[in-house]
């Protein structure tokens, strides 16, 4: 059942979500936006470069804050949702990425929700930090 307005509280705490990001899955993206930029796709390329390896594309670990957002509200894709980041690091084939997030401010007249969130490394890094932001049903 999708989280209802009213049961929402500020300073409640999403429940984290984590995963590895993986070469396979960097190809993947690749292949379904067409960025084939050697920094993502060739290790040999990334290897020389400051990385010291390939990197994801940024919707990729920001995917972990989209599914904790989507698992917290019980919906498939929130209504109203909205996006504010700040990319901070970047992320590697290799990196597990935590993504947490809590409950920064509620709109009472158009049942908005705002929610602070990081996206952090293994090492704890953030990798990203901004907003989400949705409409819940009262």
């Amino acid at each position: 059942m999708a989280r209802r307005f009213g049961a929402v509280k500020v300073g409640e705490v999403l429940p984290s979500v984590a995963g590895i990001i993986t070469q396979e899955t960097i190809n993947d993206y690749a292949d379904m936006s067409d960025d084939y930029n050697p920094l993502h796709v060739d290790p040999d390329f990334g290897r020389s470069t400051p990385y010291a390896s390939t990197i994801a594309h940024g919707p990729i670990p920001m995917d972990f804050a989209l599914q904790m957002l989507k698992q917290w509200i019980g919906a498939a894709w929130p209504t109203g949702a909205s996006i504010k980041s700040k990319f901070i690091a970047a992320s590697k084939p290799g990196d597990r990425i935590t993504a947490s997030g809590r409950v920064v401010r509620t709109e009472p007249a158009s049942s908005r929700v705002v929610c602070e969130f990081t996206c952090e490394n293994q090492a704890g890094e953030r990798v990203i930090v901004g907003e989400l932001e949705c409409v819940l049903d009262k």
